[in-house]
């Protein structure tokens, strides 16, 4: 269990080589989503991931490419929203799914839910937009849901029905692959870039004012 500034951090191997994108936690379980969709659990103690009793979900979700996930831990929800999927490509919207997380080993699914993409166009003046969500976050103080888009290098605000509120550019110098977000319990946004061998990931702090 890592903080910003430290400098070593602890790993541990749980499956094979693939493009793991996201990661969500709830007071026991750690959740992973790969990129085609299929989903990881395993035992989380609020301060260490535990590598046994791994679970593997295949085929829960239509097939395409995944990158954001999210755990409601209010509710014991996990929301996943797609990225690519060829279900979207005629719909011009983005689908969500979202699992009723039963026990560490069991999840349903609950509901779907759908981002529009013309929703997003307006906001932004133009009449068509590709919109690939990257990662989302749920604000537990006005209940929005901030989803990134790193090909667009925007920042989508929706309500807790997902209709769009707001659209916010990212300047690209600062974002150059903007793939996390998340909320601490002081309400302060966080947005992360992903790193690579030549450049060091990132993490912008956006503070809370009232």
């Amino acid at each position: 269990w890592q903080h910003p500034g430290d400098t070593q951090a602890d790993h541990f191997s749980f499956g094979k080589h693939g493009d793991y994108e996201d990661i969500a936690l709830t007071d026991n379980t750690a959740f992973l989503l790969r990129s085609d969709g299929v989903l990881f659990s395993f035992p989380f103690n609020g301060t260490k991931m535990i590598a046994n009793n791994i679970h593997e979900w295949k085929n829960i979700l239509p097939p395409g490419e995944y990158e954001a996930m999210y755990a409601d831990l209010i509710n014991n929800l996990l929301y996943i929203l797609c990225k690519n999927c060829t279900a979207d490509k005629n719909n011009k919207s983005t689908s969500g799914y979202i699992f009723q997380i039963l026990q560490s080993d069991s999840i349903a699914l609950f509901g779907t839910f759908t981002i529009k993409t013309k929703q997003i166009a307006e906001k932004t003046g133009k009449k068509k937009i590709a919109f690939r969500p990257s990662a989302l976050a749920k604000s537990l103080l006005t209940n929005e849901w901030y989803i990134l888009s790193s090909v667009n290098k925007m920042l989508v605000v929706t309500d807790e029905s997902f209709q769009v509120k707001a659209v916010y550019h990212l300047d690209p110098k600062l974002f150059v692959q903007p793939e996390g977000i998340a909320f601490d319990s002081n309400h302060n946004l966080y947005i992360s870039n992903e790193g690579a061998h030549i450049q060091s990931g990132t993490v912008f702090k956006f503070p809370y004012r009232q």
